[in-house]
């Protein structure tokens, strides 16, 4: 991953681009064909690798050269096969075995279509010497150096790999409207990936078992994949049928599985002691709209608890959408990164009909991304008391772009900051009002005239407060139920709301 102001490409990596700055290298792309060159190179129909290292070194938060990304690359192809050997001398020469086989001429360090294509030139190249390299087609290897290049960037940039399908369905496939799958959650190893949970009546029941693991899918090796890449292959017309290959109790096993739509809802909602429930799983089109309906059909609830707990986000306009239900003004979260078009500001409107009553939001350590945005808009503007633990903290944000020949590549290019005090969410995520955290702590019973030292921390949020790795710790809590008891009892207690909501000690 490449942090801000550094980078993670490795010390032989730095070396070699200090070599290349001395030497001050051409600025023509040639490919110089040499004598013993006599394999005959077959072409990627698309210039990939071109189209990626423009919109790493265009669109990134913290790209690394153009250069640096021709020589990663070369670096994971070298790692496959150890006979292939480049050197510097009026040209890049490149040896098979202690035999020059080509040369290129390079190019200007920030010409990333330039070495984008030296790059892919390489690749295809080099492939008919190597049979290393041959154990993969030469799309497939064009595919994994790519993914695992994305993947040094950051946690958060990843390539979607697409099938042969074609452009209008793998996008379609992207957007969060209901989905032909087989209904299966899994976890990744980076060889095999694991059954973590199965929808209750999902085709996947009736083949497949948690624990058990997964090793193809329709034929291709899921090795190298991340989780998001191998549940989109799981995904495509209703009623088709994927292959899965995967082992169970140690019983080598293949299963064609139908695929089916599965309705999954992004919020559930219920009224208990005139206090208006709002359980968030995921944002997705149209959660605003519904949870706005919900709460114009609620008109006389006392209070409204928003339960953000182990939601990881989803479409960012819903939840600032969400914000803006509750926020009559204010900056509900700001976006920054390198490029103009990253540059945003979320405010809200004067338009939207506001709900006025108290609200309360649990957040834990899963909660991430747009839920985040959420619980930092409504605390930062003083407009929700939140409690639980610190937030995952995932305050990037990822621009997504089809690249023909690959897949959808997401590159991370903002960062999401809160309103207020300007803190970035990234890492550090949104500390709460009231910390809960850890299996052995109880929270106080709510009285007028609560006991001292009963809550286990409470925030000033002051400038001088530093939030760190030790602050509310992302410690789960065994019965997540006395959180919402909790949440109720504070709107049911109006003198320990406000001194909640405005930071002040009780």
């Amino acid at each position: 991953m490449l942090d801000r102001g550094t980078s993670n490409f490795s010390p032989v990596l730095q070396g070699i681009n200090r070599l290349l700055l001395a030497m001050g290298l051409a600025i023509v792309i040639i490919l110089l064909r040499l004598p013993l060159a006599h394999a005959q190179a077959e072409k990627l129909p698309n210039p990939v690798f071109a189209q990626v290292f423009q919109e790493i070194v265009t669109y990134h938060v913290n790209p690394p050269s153009a250069k640096q990304l021709f020589y990663y690359t070369v670096s994971l192809i070298q790692k496959q096969d150890p006979y292939i050997q480049t050197r510097e001398q009026n040209n890049l020469v490149v040896y098979y075995n202690h035999k020059p086989v080509f040369a290129f001429r390079t190019t200007g360090d920030d010409d990333a279509r330039g070495w984008g294509a030296i790059a892919q030139a390489f690749l295809e190249q080099i492939y008919p010497y190597s049979p290393a390299l041959q154990r993969q087609t030469l799309e497939d290897q064009s595919q994994t150096i790519i993914n695992t290049l994305v993947q040094v960037l950051d946690k958060y940039s990843h390539v979607t790999i697409y099938g042969p399908k074609s452009k209008a369905q793998n996008v379609a496939d992207q957007n969060d409207d209901p989905k032909a799958s087989i209904g299966v959650t899994i976890a990744t190893d980076g060889r095999t990936a694991t059954v973590k949970n199965i929808v209750p009546h999902s085709p996947a029941q009736l083949h497949l078992a948690v624990g058990d693991t997964i090793q193809s899918i329709d034929g291709k090796s899921i090795a190298g994949l991340k989780a998001a890449q191998i549940v989109s292959l799981f995904r495509g017309a209703p009623d088709s049928k994927v292959y899965v290959n995967f082992t169970h109790l140690g019983e080598a096993r293949q299963a064609g599985i139908p695929r089916a739509l599965l309705s999954q809802a992004s919020f559930n909602s219920y009224v208990k002691n005139d206090v208006l429930y709002l359980q968030i799983q995921k944002f997705t089109q149209g959660t605003a709209q519904k949870i706005a309906s919900v709460m114009h059909a609620q008109p006389h609830v006392t209070g409204i608890v928003l339960d953000l707990r182990g939601n990881r986000g989803g479409v960012l306009s819903e939840a600032t959408a969400i914000a803006d239900l509750f926020l009559a003004t204010g900056n509900m979260i700001s976006m920054r990164g390198r490029h103009p078009d990253s540059i945003a500001s979320f405010n809200a409107s004067t338009t939207t009909e506001k709900s006025d009553r108290p609200i309360v939001v649990l957040i834990d350590g899963q909660t991430a991304s747009s839920s985040e945005v959420l619980a930092a808009a409504l605390q930062d503007n003083h407009r929700a008391v939140v409690i639980g633990t610190r937030s995952y903290g995932k305050g990037m944000v990822q621009r997504a772009t089809y690249i023909e020949g690959l897949g959808q590549l997401a590159i991370t290019w903002a960062e999401l900051y809160k309103p207020g005090n300007e803190a970035s969410l990234d890492k550090i995520g949104v500390a709460p009002n009231i910390c809960l955290a850890g299996n052995d702590l109880m929270p106080m019973p709510m009285q007028t005239t609560p006991e001292p030292g009963k809550f286990v921390m409470w925030f000033r949020r002051a400038p001088q407060v530093t939030w760190d790795s030790k602050t509310c710790p992302r410690l789960p809590r065994k019965d997540k139920s006395e959180d919402l008891v909790f949440a109720a009892s504070l709107i049911a207690t109006p003198d320990l709301y406000y001194k909640a909501l405005n930071n002040k000690q009780i």
